[in-house]
């Protein structure tokens, strides 16, 4: 008659683990008489298998040259979310190997891959850029001098530089000495002779220029 510990064993002495890791018996003993012997059975847990690769975030949105860090969790066969080791890859950007995407200068739609490594096991997010818009880098005001008569009127303008190599014209606050200025950039000269300056300044912003 067969008996046994730590899992089931049948007439036939088929022994079936159970699901504890340990140190176990089992038991033949002569039907109808004492005699017996015992063997030991040692159980180790099976390793969890992983089932998914999970890349996060699933979707995401960047201007040119921004950056997003993705990361990823595993769905294993015994219910944890451990991190599996995997290799990165992308389109439209770069990414390192610790998951952080750099988005390059053209816009579009674009991926990033987690591979399991090892494994085909794998996850893809997509993501989407739109072109950062240019940052001005500095205020031109022109003319850059003049001289006037009192009372004369100069017409003065300005132009942007552009991150993008553009120049076109940003918003201003006009200011003057020695005169008054008009919000389109019109000076009229007092009456007073002297050397006075013209300030055009970006509005919401720091930078200026000054005649």
């Amino acid at each position: 008659t067969w008996s046994a510990t730590g899992g089931t064993i049948d007439a036939a002495g088929i022994y079936r683990a159970g699901t504890s890791a340990g140190t176990y018996r089992v038991i033949a003993k002569q039907q109808g008489g004492a005699l017996a012997d015992t063997a030991a059975v040692t159980l180790t847990a099976t390793p969890p298998v992983l089932q998914a690769v999970i890349l996060t975030p699933s979707s995401a949105s960047l201007t040119t040259g921004g950056t997003q860090q993705f990361s990823v969790s595993g769905q294993w066969s015994d219910g944890s979310t451990a991190a599996p080791s995997v290799t990165y890859s992308a389109t439209g950007g770069t990414i390192s190997s610790g998951g952080l995407y750099t988005a390059g200068n053209t816009a579009g739609t674009f991926r990033v891959i987690a591979v399991q490594q090892g494994g085909t096991l794998a996850d893809t997010s997509s993501v989407t850029l739109t072109a950062a818009p240019p940052v001005l880098q500095a205020v031109i005001l022109s003319p850059g001098s003049a001289s006037l008569a009192a009372g004369a009127t100069q017409q003065f303008t300005v132009a942007g530089q552009w991150s993008d190599g553009s120049t076109t014209a940003p918003a201003v606050t006009y200011s003057a000495t020695g005169g008054s200025i008009t919000a389109g950039g019109l000076y009229t000269a007092g009456s007073t002779a002297g050397t006075f300056r013209i300030i055009a300044k970006q509005q919401g912003g720091t930078l200026a220029d000054t005649a």
